[in-house]
């Protein structure tokens, strides 16, 4: 009984209906995998905007169907849009709450998946819960970000295509591939899962891709899916929405826009030598954080595993997120490395099993210590780790924003640092706090602008809002990153109430 299967892959009844009551009952600690977690990240939510400005971002996205900075989301985007429409509450809980439930549709999609890999309850118990108290994890389940949805649809895609190696039916192949390309649209990270796809249909069928039907039917799911970008280009045109990441006024800067063009340079940034002697110790390090103390169970389900179609897959699809992820320049990388943890969640479920099995018949006393120790580990460490969790879940991130938006009066024009830039816009646009001002500017605007502005009288531009500004407005500064250049320019910079700066020009520069 301890190692009955977490579920059965081939959905079984019995004529009688004995066996789906005894099966029901069975599968209650499916039930309880998934509902504390659940518990547990509602009791955690972030109740409003926070956490960061691509949070806030996703916010106003969500109430003006907008397009947020590349590479557009617009999967996600759509779907909080939706939620938001559903729910009375504000579109950022409603993209906070979408992420919990993608995060609770992840932890059972890698429940199923560890039963499909032949894992007992128990075992399939330990790795979801050390997934679910994974700190990266946890964190993005309670805020608005695109990463809960992008674990879900990476476990739903491996659980599909897993099963199409098993059964060798045409449904489960045709549903994999629908949701691998729908997946597009909410991170291109998914692009990383390609070379473990192929291997796996062509280990299964050989001439999968030399059959004319097959080939075609892919590629009308592809086309369907691709009709989502269709929001980047009716929304990202001149005057179609308050705001934009990037203007998007057809196929040119919608192809440049959905690959990450801006990010090229940050891609593929090290060398082999700084990736092996630096950055892969690092995510070791990481790994170990994240999933102890089960980690090191980890490489035993990989062997166990063997050389199976599965297996293939799910090391490639770690493999290959791991190397994009660790050769990525990006000070969050912690967020592109969650496939690995979820990943690597199940392989220790599978070594976790693997080990319990042969002390189960030798000696149950010790297996049924090891299992408790297994299965009680998260939870304690999910206790530990709340406090810095719900901390680094930005709850006072937007407090900064708000005092901004209550001290600037009407007739200014602040320069704002990501996330306040955001979040300014949040209260700005989606709550209507100060709707009549101040106007908020990227810190990214360009020096020369602002001269041309307080110097010559010139409209200063806001692409991302689609505003000219006409001269008069009072410029203050939230940060300045070089004031000797604002000084050579022929700027004063006179010190202001919360850090601020006014701005204004004195003619003496040079």
């Amino acid at each position: 009984m301890l190692y009955a299967p977490a579920v059965d892959v081939r959905d079984a009844t019995s004529a009688d209906g004995r066996s789906s009551l005894r099966s029901l009952a069975a599968n209650k600690i499916a039930v309880i995998a998934v509902a504390l977690p659940a518990v547990v990240y509602l009791a955690t939510l972030l109740p409003g905007p926070g956490h960061s400005g691509d949070s806030a971002e996703i916010g106003i996205c969500a109430r003006f169907l907008a397009v947020p900075h590349a590479t557009g989301y617009p999967l996600y985007v759509l779907i909080v849009h939706g939620l938001w429409r559903l729910l009375p509450v504000s579109p950022a809980l409603a993209a906070n709450l979408f992420s919990a439930i993608c995060a609770v549709l992840a932890l059972a999609v890698t429940w199923r998946l560890l039963g499909a890999l032949g894992v007992a309850r128990p075992a399939a118990l330990a790795a979801t819960w050390a997934l679910a108290a994974s700190p990266t994890f946890w964190e993005h389940a309670i805020v608005a970000e695109v990463y809960a949805l992008h674990v879900f649809l990476l476990a739903l895609v491996s659980l599909l295509f897993i099963r199409f190696a098993e059964r060798r039916d045409d449904r489960s192949f045709y549903g994999a591939c629908f949701v691998y390309a729908l997946s597009f649209g909410n991170h291109l990270l998914m692009v990383t899962l390609l070379p473990a796809v192929v291997v796996l249909v062509l280990w299964v069928k050989p001439r999968a891709f030399l059959e004319p039907r097959r080939v075609l039917a892919v590629a009308a799911i592809v086309a369907l899916c691709a009709a989502q970008y269709g929001l980047l280009l009716l929304r990202g045109a001149d005057g179609a929405a308050p705001y934009r990441g990037a203007p998007i006024n057809g196929l040119g800067d919608l192809l440049q826009f959905v690959t990450g063009a801006t990010y090229r340079d940050q891609m593929f940034a090290f060398s082999a030598r700084s990736l092996w002697l630096e950055r892969l110790p690092r995510y070791l390090e990481t790994a170990l954080y994240e999933l102890a103390p089960l980690a090191f169970f980890a490489p035993v389900g990989i062997a166990a595993l063997g050389r199976t179609p599965a297996n293939a897959f799910l090391v490639l699809a770690f493999l290959g997120n791991l190397g994009f992820a660790l050769s990525y320049d990006i000070s969050d990388i912690q967020t592109y490395l969650m496939p690995n943890h979820a990943l690597g969640a199940i392989f220790l479920g599978v070594g976790l099993d693997r080990v319990l099995r042969p002390l189960a018949s030798g000696s149950p006393r010790l297996a049924r210590g090891v299992l408790g120790l297994a299965v009680a580990s998260p939870l304690v460490l999910g206790l530990l780790r709340a406090p810095r969790v719900v901390a680094e879940s930005g709850r006072d991130a937007a407090v900064r924003a708000q005092a901004l938006l209550a001290d600037l009066r009407p007739g200014s024009i602040v320069i704002a640092e990501y996330p306040n830039y955001e979040l300014m816009l949040y209260y700005r646009l989606v709550e209507k706090r100060a709707p009549t001002g101040p106007f908020v500017a990227h810190e990214a605007l360009d020096l020369g602008d602002v001269v041309a502005y307080l110097r010559d009288g010139k409209p200063l531009e806001l692409p991302q809002l689609g505003t000219r500004l006409p001269p008069g407005y009072e410029l203050f500064s939230e940060k300045l990153f070089a004031p000797r250049r604002y000084e050579q320019a022929g700027l004063s910079i006179e010190p202001w109430h919360h850090d601020l700066y006014r701005i204004r020009y004195s003619g003496a520069g040079r």
